[in-house]
């Protein structure tokens, strides 16, 4: 996504069956940022999710729940690991690609919150729904 190629802290790592999700994530920065996450059946990338960490208390500082933490929690309330392999099986996907950015840091202050409504924005406008694994905003 174009929007987010001005971060340099960033990376990404993938996520198959039988993957130990700590492991997998255990270079995603404990800053606050967003992510993506996308689905992948054989040639076709397909993004999913958009995510936020890191949400900021009126006194400048970070909730704790920053990048690897929040992508390590959980989503439709169970552990995060068991959500991907249940899409993973229930979906029939290979692997999943997992994008972080540092949104807020000593070079950028952009608010987690803000770039993520961006992005959400950015893919409504284009495809007039939510990504598949968001179901609000």
């Amino acid at each position: 996504m174009k929007e987010l190629s001005n971060y340099k802290e960033k990376g990404s790592f993938t996520f198959k069956k039988g993957n130990d999700l700590k492991v997998q994530s255990n270079k995603v920065a404990n800053k606050a940022g967003v992510y993506c996450i996308y689905s992948v059946k054989g040639d076709i990338e397909k993004l999913v999710y958009i995510g936020k960490s890191g949400t900021i208390n009126q006194d400048g500082s970070f909730k704790d729940q920053l990048l690897n933490k929040r992508i390590n929690n959980k989503q439709d309330g169970i552990p995060r690991k068991d959500f991907f392999s249940q899409k993973l099986e229930k979906e029939n996907i290979e692997m999943l690609k997992i994008y972080w950015y540092v949104t807020f840091n000593n070079e950028f202050k952009d608010l987690p919150a803000f770039v993520e409504a961006m992005l959400i924005q950015s893919y409504y406008t284009e495809n007039r729904c939510l990504p598949a694994w968001n179901k609000t905003f």
